[in-house]
């Protein structure tokens, strides 16, 4: 029995342990409909529900009928757009949020970069920078230690009547959002700068990130146990494994050190891009040592001879845009949720933002949300107009001023039928009645509206013929 059992499992077939192999065939391939679509990531799970985002983004985009929604593996989901124009709508707003925690979005692409879903567009407002440093190149400055600048709103030629400048900047999603940076002026003087993030909502108390709450943070004492039994991790750091480096077998090695290829500490990315380096490579690939000398030359004026030149290493080296200087300040505006000042909000809301609502000279003015109907809204997804709310006036959650409301000229039913019986009964005032004259009113009751409804079926009252006895009991 045991060599027949033996035997058979020897002569099992293992062809099922193959790969299957997908044919390279078209209609296989979903790229021609991915090449309009968004994918996103939710930063913090716990706190967000995926069908019910799913369900809901559609919605708050006021895409309905013209976005098909896909739930994917890892916290992803995949949206997939008729137009062109929804895409760039959406991605162009800056930052989205969903049961106030934020989300990144990106577009689709076939081969994904190593920070593909861990960066989030940005915009920041900068206060108290010094009136004497006040220009374009220490905004960027000091912006680029938050994150990559895209765009600077800055117009030295027009008044401003607001206390900050607005950057755009592109974050990355591991980064603590700090709301200040001490900022040393040439005099050896230090200043504080506030920062303020637009569209951004709720972040941990903790560490001040977006990827988890304070009851999940790694850096909170009460989690020192969950760490070190490995139920929670730890805030993701670079590993060590990518950081560029050269090892002997490469073209650059004694060409460039692992410092010129090394990871920046301003700005968390390589010094160098992988395109770059690539190209260096095939660049010194040559037999003849003599060029192979002339090539190493133009390599290290290329990489050296930027040392001084931030810029020259942000476009050549690492292959970033430059920052955009627009004159438009308002581009892009979006509210600041500060959620610090939850104590003065009202009873049964717990956890309560406030949003700050800036008009210029009122930047301190605050709008309390009192509702949780817009639990899934962001800054600027349910309203239509501008977000700044003048001092005194109304204003929705969503910040915009709220439609006035006109007063009803004629009174209620119920008023229009007490006054009409109290016509009949002569109860009328007449106009020229004095103030401190004490008028009688005639109060309503179920009976007279039962006499006067023309709906009630009528009868005519009981009578009693005269002169007739009652009938006999038998």
């Amino acid at each position: 029995m045991e060599f027949a059992l033996d035997k058979a499992l020897q002569e099992m077939s293992l062809d099922d342990d193959k790969p299957i192999v997908l044919k390279n065939l078209p209609k296989y391939s979903s790229i021609v409909r991915n090449g309009c679509s968004i994918i996103g990531k939710l930063l913090c799970p716990e706190n967000q529900k995926m069908s019910a985002m799913i369900h809901e983004m559609p919605r708050l985009w006021r895409v309905n009928s013209r976005a098909k929604e896909i739930a994917l593996p890892n916290d992803k989901f995949q949206f997939i757009f008729d137009s062109e124009s929804d895409l760039l709508t959406i991605l162009e707003a800056g930052a989205w949020t969903f049961n106030d925690w934020s989300m990144t979005l990106e577009r689709w692409t076939e081969n994904p970069p190593e920070d593909y879903l861990k960066i989030i567009p940005i915009w920041i407002r900068l206060r108290n920078i010094p009136v004497n440093y006040n220009t374009e190149e220490t905004i960027k400055g000091f912006a680029e230690h938050i994150g990559q600048v895209t765009d600077v709103a800055f117009d030295p030629s027009k008044p401003r009547s607001r206390g900050y400048v607005r950057v755009r900047i592109l974050f990355d999603i591991n980064k603590p959002l700090k709301n200040s940076r001490d900022l040393q002026l040439p005099t050896g003087e230090v200043v504080s700068i506030g920062i303020e993030y637009e569209r951004i909502r709720k972040r941990c108390y903790q560490c001040l990130r977006l990827t988890h709450d304070k009851e999940r943070c790694p850096f909170n004492p009460l989690n020192r146990q969950a760490i070190a039994t490995g139920g929670m991790k730890v805030a993701s750091i670079v590993p060590s494994r990518l950081i560029p480096k050269i090892s002997k077998d490469d073209p650059l090695y004694g060409v460039l050190t692992d410092d010129d290829v090394g990871i920046d500490l301003v700005s968390g990315t390589p010094k160098i891009a992988k395109e770059v380096l690539d190209e260096m490579r095939q660049y010194l690939s040559v037999v003849d040592q003599q060029e192979r000398k002339i090539r190493i030359d133009r390599v290290h004026k290329s990489v050296w001879g930027l040392e001084n030149d931030i810029q020259g290493q942000k476009t050549l080296l690492r292959l970033e845009a430059p920052a955009r200087i627009t004159t438009a300040i308002n581009k892009g505006k979006g509210l600041v949720f500060d959620f610090d000042h939850s104590d003065n909000s009202p009873a049964g809301i717990e956890n309560s933002p406030r949003i700050g609502i800036s008009d210029g000279q009122h930047d301190n003015v605050q709008l309390t949300r009192h509702s949780s109907s817009d639990i899934f809204a962001t800054a600027s997804e349910q309203s239509c107009g501008s977000t700044v709310i003048r001092a005194g006036s109304t204003a929705s959650p969503a910040g915009t001023k709220a439609k006035p409301t006109k007063n009803r000229r004629c009174p209620n039913h119920w008023k229009r039928k007490a006054q009409a019986r109290a016509k009949t009964a002569g109860l009328v005032v007449p106009k020229e009645v004095k103030k401190n004259e004490v008028v009688m009113v005639y109060k309503r009751k179920a009976t007279d509206e039962a006499a006067n409804s023309s709906k009630l079926a009528k009868r005519d009252e009981e009578k009693v013929v005269s002169n007739e006895e009652p009938p006999k009991q038998v």
